[in-house]
């Protein structure tokens, strides 16, 4: 909505998405690289998400918030829990699995259940057994969610036993209610979201931009974006902020959680467009 809206003229100073639109935005001129001077914040910025932001040598973005796309299973539901994203299309679990609306998320978990290591770079060969999987998949489907709000109370209800592609959020909510779940590390990897801040080429007010980047860059921000919401954070000062139970559950302590996480790649026209 954010690329489509700046595309046909509307003005904003700053714009969040996320970062397989990244790429695009700065291709396409509608993003200007950030004077990180100006961010008091930076230097706690993790270096490797930082990265992600960076485009011909410049920083354009400023990652902020971050989660992972996984398999949340009702562990009191299942007789086995899964172990990978391979296992979604086990019978056992027919009718009572939601599936994420979104094709790029449908494409990258099957693509892994498949084996196919960069599910960004498939074949057209491969693009078509990934469409006959998924086509399997679909007695084991329940439903297809988008809103976290929606899956959560399917959850809480027991109509779902195994949310795919759900966020780390969901998860924390789901413990906090007192439910029996777990949220998988699939043997293929989890996958993950990155999302971050930048200022379009048409900003007239880059620094008070600047500034409220800044703000949200805030180890005090940063900390309540964990504690409150359960999303991975960027500032690596505010670690300490976050309350023990939520750095455990989101790994924040893990300094190889990171390499380990499949963040989704910034997609081509074509990608977008298909």
């Amino acid at each position: 909505d954010s690329y489509a809206k700046m595309k046909s003229g509307t003005l904003v100073d700053l714009v969040h998405p996320c970062s397989n639109f990244w790429k695009i935005m700065v291709d396409e001129g509608m993003v200007q690289p950030l004077d990180t001077s100006k961010i008091s914040n930076w230097k706690d910025v993790n270096p490797a998400l930082a990265l992600q932001g960076q485009f011909n040598g410049k920083q354009y973005w400023a990652p902020w918030d971050w989660g992972f796309e996984s398999i949340l299973v009702r562990r009191d539901l299942v007789q086995n829990v899964p172990t990978s994203w391979a296992d979604l299309w086990n019978p056992e679990y027919k009718g009572h699995i939601a599936l994420y609306d979104s094709g790029e998320t449908a494409h990258v978990i099957t693509a892994l259940a498949l084996g196919f290591t960069d599910p960004w770079s498939t074949t057209p060969e491969q693009d078509e057994q990934i469409r006959q999987k998924l086509l399997e998949l679909m007695p084991n489907v329940l439903t297809v969610w988008s809103s976290q709000t929606e899956l959560e109370q399917m959850i809480a209800s027991g109509d779902v036993w195994v949310a795919a592609s759900a966020w780390n959020a969901s998860y924390v909510n789901m413990v906090d209610q007192g439910l029996d779940v777990v949220y998988i590390d699939p043997a293929e990897g989890r996958g993950g979201y990155l999302c971050g801040f930048a200022i379009p080429t048409t900003s007239t007010n880059v620094d008070l931009a600047l500034a409220m980047i800044d703000a949200y860059l805030a180890p005090a921000s940063q900390a309540k974006l964990a504690n409150d919401y359960g999303y991975g954070i960027v500032n690596t000062a505010a670690i300490p902020l976050v309350n023990q139970t939520t750095a455990d559950l989101l790994s924040l302590n893990d300094q190889n959680i990171i390499s380990r996480t499949i963040f989704y790649k910034y997609l081509t026209p074509e990608q977008r467009d298909s």
